[in-house]
């Protein structure tokens, strides 16, 4: 059995967890490891079954307490890609730098995982998403993206769930207390509600069961509008990871 859970998500903090029985992996890892901990121990999930955190990017809201838990758990690979890594702070680089694995495009094994990294479009130097497979399912994550390119399209096509961000309303932000540069930066490096509902709409496979709504402002989106939207696709099982809590747990 897999399961998956967004432990935390939105612009100021990200972390995806998915496992098995035994083995799990993290992605991303912007939540401080207490915080980590006390959602994990909410759903009776091991933080020490995690086989390996998986860096996205290196935006602070990915990365920020990768150097604490490193302290907490030195024995667990990190996977980062090498370009990405020159954003680090020197200092934290220095702490966690023995336990690097440079990603690239090319899968790679985790344990029982698999990995398919990919491209994305976002204001960084190699950023990726990541497609997980694992005993038969694929799992997709899906945020900080610019804008729908075919590699997304065509790993989307193939995920029986996915944590697919939802950042923005584009009404909200257009009339929304951002300044103008701001708005900009995000309409030009994160999905908006209608460009998650059009890659739904054109590429999701009769597998795809679950679609986890993540990364999602704070000032430029709501929850009701999300599922007001979405709430068309009544195949799929549909959940908001909110800021507040722990997200929802799926079993595959």
């Amino acid at each position: 059995m897999v399961k998956i859970c967004a432990l935390w998500s939105w612009s100021n903090g990200n972390a995806y967890y998915i496992w098995t029985e035994d083995e799990a992996i993290l992605i991303d890892c912007g939540i401080s490891y207490r915080m980590l901990n006390s959602r994990a121990e909410k759903l009776w999930l091991d933080l020490k079954k995690v086989k390996a955190v998986i860096i996205s990017h290196s935006h602070t809201d990915h990365i920020r307490w990768l150097p604490r838990f490193h302290r907490m758990l030195p024995e667990v690979p990190i996977f980062f890609n090498g370009d990405e890594i020159a954003n680090v702070k020197e200092e934290d680089y220095q702490i966690y730098k023995e336990v690097l694995e440079d990603v690239t495009v090319d899968d790679f094994e985790v344990g029982k995982f698999r990995i398919y990294p990919f491209l994305k479009s976002h204001d960084t130097e190699y950023p990726l998403s990541f497609r997980v497979e694992i005993e038969g399912k694929d799992i997709g994550v899906f945020t900080d993206i610019g804008k729908v390119e075919e590699d997304l399209e065509k790993h989307f096509s193939q995920c029986d769930a996915v944590f697919l961000e939802t950042n923005y309303h584009p009404e909200m932000l257009k009339y929304g207390p951002y300044p103008i540069y701001l708005k900009n930066r995000v309409q030009e490096t994160h999905l908006s509600n209608d460009e998650a509902f059009n890659l739904v709409k054109r590429c999701a496979s009769p597998k795809l069961k679950i679609l986890i709504f993540s990364h999602i402002s704070k000032d430029n989106n709501s929850y009701e509008k999300i599922m007001e939207q979405f709430h068309f696709f009544e195949q799929i099982q549909m959940s908001i990871a909110t800021r507040e809590e722990c997200g929802e747990l799926f079993e595959l």
